[in-house]
């Protein structure tokens, strides 16, 4: 009788084990779980630079131009830093040698990087002269919007209130939203770029 209690208590010993097994997932299943992680190292980009920063990335909206004029349509494959400008504004004109540098730098560097500039001029003219003044912007990067009321709606998800130009937007590889700003570039800027460019 003695024998046959032992042998149901390690009987029952040995089935709690196994059920409690199955209802735990084991520890170095939880551990490559938690693994997973962007590769965009955040201390690289400044609490507040993005007014809508979408870490990991594959949280960011999947977008597609607003009407151009002439129509383009985003890169594949492609880290595009769309500049949303406008000739009458001093600020825009500024900062865009800046951009036009940065792409020649992180193409050199190996990044698939591309500036579109959207210009939010009414006049299809004042872009094609302004365009003219200033080779060092590629004219077959440069668009205008056909209707200026489109910026308000292509930036209405971000919820960035009354912002005006220049207005920055980071579109990774896969076509999805990265970084969303308001407000102008400085040379210092590029390492936040790069970071995000990752």
């Amino acid at each position: 009788m003695k024998r046959l209690t032992i042998f149901a208590a390690v009987f029952v010993a040995v089935l709690a084990a196994g059920c409690d097994s199955e209802s735990r997932p084991s520890e170095p299943v939880r551990q490559r779980v938690d693994a997973v992680k962007s590769t965009v190292p955040q201390n690289d980009i400044p609490a507040n630079w993005c007014d809508r920063l979408y870490l990991p990335p594959t949280q960011g909206p999947l977008v597609s131009l607003p009407p151009l004029d002439p129509a383009r349509r985003l890169a594949s494959g492609k880290f595009v830093w769309l500049n949303f400008w406008a000739t009458w504004c001093k600020p825009c004109v500024k900062e865009m040698p800046l951009l036009a540098r940065w792409q020649t730098l992180l193409t050199g560097e190996g990044v698939p990087f591309e500036v579109l500039y959207l210009s939010v001029d009414e006049a299809p003219a004042e872009l094609s002269a302004w365009l003219k003044a200033h080779p060092e912007i590629p004219a077959g990067q440069a668009a205008r919007l056909s209707k200026v009321d489109d910026l308000t709606t292509w930036l209405a998800p971000f919820s960035l209130g009354e912002a005006s130009v220049p207005i920055h937007a980071l579109i990774g590889p896969d076509g999805r939203v990265r970084c969303v700003r308001a407000g102008s570039l400085v040379e210092g800027d590029l390492r936040t770029v790069r970071a995000l460019a990752r």
